[in-house]
Formats: structure tokens, sequence, C-alpha cells
């Protein structure tokens, strides 16, 4: 048999798109690729794509977006402490 050639699912255009732009999309976008695109974006985080989404309000119109989540720089909730060791208890006093 021949080489099977499968077309992209609509998740995996949208994934390309949200990588290839790497800043925000918007819905009216995704919509050309899947018009449910809202299940496309949750398929996506099931498989553990972190999408982020905001909306923006132009008078009476919202218009929605969406991103690949930058990584955060983890900071430690709780700063480094020194613990001090002594040999002997006694000289601690």
């Amino acid at each position: 048999m021949g080489t099977v050639y499968r077309d992209q699912s609509q998740e995996e255009k949208i994934e390309a798109l949200l990588r290839e732009r790497g800043d925000w999309v918007s819905a009216v976008e995704l919509s050309a690729i899947a018009l449910q695109y809202c299940r496309a974006i949750a398929a996506l985080r099931r498989s553990g794509l972190s999408v982020e989404n905001k909306v923006e309000q132009h008078g009476k119109t919202r218009h929605g977006f969406y991103r690949i989540a930058r990584p955060v720089e983890q900071v430690p909730l709780i700063p480094e402490m020194t613990v001090q060791r002594w040999a002997d208890p006694e000289e601690r006093l």
C-alpha cells in the first residue's frame, strides 16, 4: 500500500497558529479554522497545552483573544533560610 497522508485536525491547525503567532490571536481568526474553536481550545488544554484567553471590550462589543501561556518565573514563597548548626550543643549557650 502507499503512504497514507492525513490532514491536520482543527486542534492541530489552531495549535500551529498559536505557536506561529506567539502572541494574541483573535477569536475571529480561530473561527475561520473551526466554528467551534472553544471546543478545540478545550481539547488542547486537556492535552496539557496551557492556553490563556482575554476579552477586550470596545463600546458594546466584546472581542476574545487566545495565546499559548508564557512561562512564569518561579519565585519561592519562602526566602532561603540559613540554618546554623553546632557541633557541640554547649556552643549555643
